[in-house]
This record gives structure tokens, sequence and C-alpha cells, in this order.
């Protein structure tokens, strides 16, 4: 398989994350209250758990391809950005999504409690760090990446722009779910929201073959 191939793979991997984490995510703020465990009982929860895990694995592949398009332009900075970012992916997506789309539903009523973080609820000491270490790192992952992307002109600006404010808004708006944990679902979210749209707009550059080659890159090649 030849590079385009698995960049242009990588961008129809990108497109289909983006849209099945956005149904996943939307609906899940809207219908289940943030994924609230007394909602567990409805017939969708499976498959809209389902859909952020393949959402997930997809967004990983292609933020891997877009990655490897950018590789020789980003440099370091943009290699710990990108190792970042697909870790809190794989975190956030797979960990968290199978455990709230398998493990919850099988708890009992009082251990589901503890995963209803909208009420307040402390989960065990374990996942907090785990969450928190997972928001730290998607927060400078992506930032690092997107200014990483700007300063080699190896993404269009509102691509680099675009990472570095949905990597802050998270940070932000985590905070506030923190400090007012019943604050609203899709608001909360919307950092994340932001992302999963670069990330359609990214493949789709991927996808078609555009790609921004910087002076820089040029002259190495």
């Amino acid at each position: 398989m030849t590079a385009e191939s698995i960049y242009k793979w990588g961008g129809a991997a990108l497109i289909l994350g983006g849209v099945c984490f956005l149904v996943n995510i939307v609906y899940g703020d809207l219908v289940y209250e943030g994924f609230r465990p007394s909602h567990v009982g409805d017939p969708m929860w499976g498959p809209i758990g389902i859909i952020g895990i393949i959402g997930g694995i997809l967004i990983v592949f292609g933020f891997t391809a877009l990655y490897a398009s950018m590789s020789r332009q980003v440099g370091g900075l943009g290699f710990w950005g990108y190792v970042l970012s697909t870790a809190s992916g794989m975190i956030f997506g797979a960990g968290f999504g199978v455990v709230y789309t398998v493990a919850v539903p099988l708890m009992s009523t009082s251990d589901q409690k503890t995963w209803d973080l909208a009420s307040g609820a402390q989960p065990p000491a374990a996942v907090a760090v785990l969450f928190l270490g997972a928001t730290v790192i998607f927060v400078i992952g992506f930032a690092i990446w997107g200014w990483a992307a700007y300063r080699a002109k190896a993404l269009p600006s509102w691509g680099s722009w675009g990472l570095v404010v949905a990597a802050l808004l998270t940070l932000l708006l985590t905070v506030v779910r923190f400090a007012q944990p019943s604050f609203y679902p899709l608001l909360a979210d919307l950092g994340y929201i932001l992302l999963f749209l670069l990330a359609i707009g990214l493949g789709y550059r991927l996808w078609t073959g555009e790609r921004v080659t910087s002076p820089r890159a040029m002259a190495a090649g």
C-alpha cells in the first residue's frame, strides 16, 4: 500500500470517526444527560456506546495517517503532540467507552451511582486519576500538535489553530464541569465537539489529497 493510499484511507477514517463520535456525544448528552447510568435500560444505550467505541478506533487510525502526512515538517514537538493525543483518544474512546457501554449496565444500582458523574458522585480514586490524566494529555497533546503544525505550516490555519482552541476549550470546560457537575452536558463537551468537526474537515483534506506543503518541507525534499 502506498503512502497516498494510507493518507486517503486515514482521511476516510477521520471523517467516519468524527461522525461516529458526534452521534455518540450529541445523542448521549441530549438523551442520556451526559451518559447518566439511570438511562442504561434504554435500548439505544448499547448501540450508541458501540458507535462511540468504533469512532474512537477510527479517529486514532485517522490521526495517525494525518501525523504521517506531516511528520517531516512538525518535528519532535509534533511527534509528542501526536503521541499524547492518540493516547488520550484510546483512553476516552476505547477505555471509558467500553466501561460505560459494557460494564456499567452490568453493575448493581449502588455501583452505577459511583459512575453518575453528573450527580457529583465521586468515582473510585483510580478512575478519577485516569480521567484527569487523560484530560491533561489530551489538552497538552492537541495544543502542542496544533502549535507545531502552525509553525511548520503543515495545516491550514483553521486546522492548526482549531486543534489548539479545542484543547484549551476542553481544559476550561473540564474545570467548569468539576466545579458544577450538573453543568449542561452538551455545553461541557463543546471542546470535544469542535475536535470531531475538525477531524471531519481534516479527514476530507486527506481523502482528497489536499495537503499543505511548507517551504521547509519542499526544501527538505
